[in-house]
C-alpha cells in the first residue's frame, strides 16, 4: 500500500500510514493520492509556485470554519484558484490566507472569480 499510494498531509497523518494505528481516528486528515494525483497535485503547486511566489506543499487551514476545510486543492479550477490568490491578496498580506479565503469562495461558486469579473466589468459600463 505505501508504494501505490503518496501521503500528503501533516504529521499525524503521516504517523498513522507509517504505524498502520487508528486510521479511522484521522480518516478526514489522511490526503493518500494516487501517482497520477500527486502529478496533479504538483503541477497545481508549481504553478501557484510561480504566480505567487507560495509553495503549497505544506498547506493547512488556519481560518478555521471555512467551506473549503479539509478539502483537495486540485477540486478547483487552477485558473480561478490563481485568479482568486491575486484579488484576495488585496485585503490580507498573508498569500497563504488568500489562499484560504480563495478555496472558500470556489467551495460555494466554481467560477466565483469569473462571475466577480464580470460583475466588476458590467459595473464600470455603468
Amino acid at each position: 500500500m505505501k508504494k501505490s499510494l503518496k501521503l500528503i498531509g501533516g504529521g499525524i497523518a503521516l504517523a498513522v500510514v507509517v504505524t498502520g494505528v487508528a486510521i479511522a481516528l484521522v480518516k478526514s486528515d489522511l490526503r493518500l493520492f494516487s501517482p497520477e494525483r500527486t502529478d496533479v497535485f504538483e503541477a497545481y503547486r508549481m504553478a501557484i509556485m510561480s504566480e505567487t511566489n507560495l509553495d503549497i506543499r505544506h498547506f493547512r487551514e488556519h481560518l478555521k470554519g471555512g467551506r473549503a476545510d479539509g478539502q483537495d486543492i486540485t477540486r478547483y479550477d487552477l485558473t480561478q484558484l490563481l485568479k482568486g490568490i491575486a484579488i484576495e491578496a488585496e485585503h490580507t498580506t498573508n498569500t497563504m490566507q488568500a489562499l484560504e479565503i480563495a478555496t472558500d469562495h470556489l467551495e460555494e461558486i466554481p467560477d466565483y472569480y469569473g462571475k466577480l469579473e464580470t460583475m466588476e466589468k458590467e459595473a464600470k459600463k455603468r
